[in-house]
């Protein structure tokens, strides 16, 4: 498994666990203005600190603690067996975006809404912002690419 390993320095960890959560609410900011401004034209731009306040009380306090709470620990544990690589990091973080999706879906609806459909788009939607951390984590740390030996 050499070739999914990458050796070198690394930026602090800490840099990449403050940074990438902000991916998260800055791209879910940017579609929801941009849904408004194509759905409602100039008008519904008016309206874009609402959009701003919401993704800062909702997003980015979830974003910050899938971050914190279960990405840390397994970025951690894959430095410390020498498995840290683009390939683990980002699923690990695609399944740490599910997990942190579907656990705030489940605070904020009722348990009789939670339906199987609705809760497949919830794992797809978290696993694809997971994602998205997880490659800003890896970008700002300096592990952008995996080394096969090339």
């Amino acid at each position: 498994m050499k070739d999914l390993q990458v050796e070198g320095n690394y930026r602090p960890f800490w840099l990449g666990a403050l940074i990438a959560p902000l991916a998260c609410p800055l791209v879910m900011f940017v579609c929801m203005t941009s849904w408004l401004a194509i759905t409602e034209g100039t008008h519904g731009l008016k309206d874009w600190r609402v959009g701003l306040v919401a993704v800062a009380v909702f997003v980015m306090p979830q974003s910050y603690a899938g971050m914190w709470l279960l990405g840390m620990p397994y970025l951690l544990w894959l430095r410390r067996v020498g498995r840290l690589s683009t390939l683990n990091i980002g699923l690990g973080s695609a399944a740490t975006g599910s997990a942190t999706s579907v656990c705030f879906f489940s605070f904020v609806s009722k348990p009789e809404l939670f339906g199987a459909l609705l809760l497949l788009v919830w794992i797809g939607v978290g696993a694809v912002f997971g994602l998205l951390a997880g490659m800003v984590f890896c970008w700002v740390i300096g592990l952008w690419r995996c080394d096969r030996g090339v």
